[in-house]
């Protein structure tokens, strides 16, 4: 590779690493999103999230739709070899440990009014 190329990959790789740095700068929190969606009516949060997993009762006339989300995250597994001779023959021993698997529950819940529209929200 002649020296003229390598300084253009240079060059687009730097502008590929800002541009990435300024997306993640400027993406929106998750505060920022769900707060997106006060005042919004009931049928705009199910046109953009879906059916609600769950429907529970606010306690003041209204609803709560109730989005799950469950994610596993396995740990690394780990192991060991050991090297060691029987009979002049090369025997390798290995062991094994299993990562546990976690898992994460979360709950992302609109509280709808008697009309239909967000008014608070809560992640859990």
């Amino acid at each position: 590779m002649d020296e003229q190329t390598a300084n253009l990959y240079a060059i687009v790789g730097a502008l590929a690493a800002i541009f990435l740095l300024i997306a993640l700068i400027f993406q929106p929190s998750e505060r920022e999103i769900m707060d997106s969606w006060m005042g919004a009516h009931e049928s705009e949060v199910i046109a953009a999230w879906g059916p609600p997993d769950r429907i529970a009762e606010d306690g003041k006339g209204g609803k709560i739709l109730i989005y799950e989300q469950i994610e596993q995250r396995a740990s690394p597994s780990s192991g060991k070899a050991t090297i060691r001779t029987y009979d002049d023959k090369a025997v390798i021993d290995f062991q094994e440990e299993h990562g546990a698997i976690k898992v994460y529950r979360r709950a992302h819940m609109f509280y709808l009014n008697e009309y239909g529209y967000v008014y608070y929200w809560m992640i859990r």
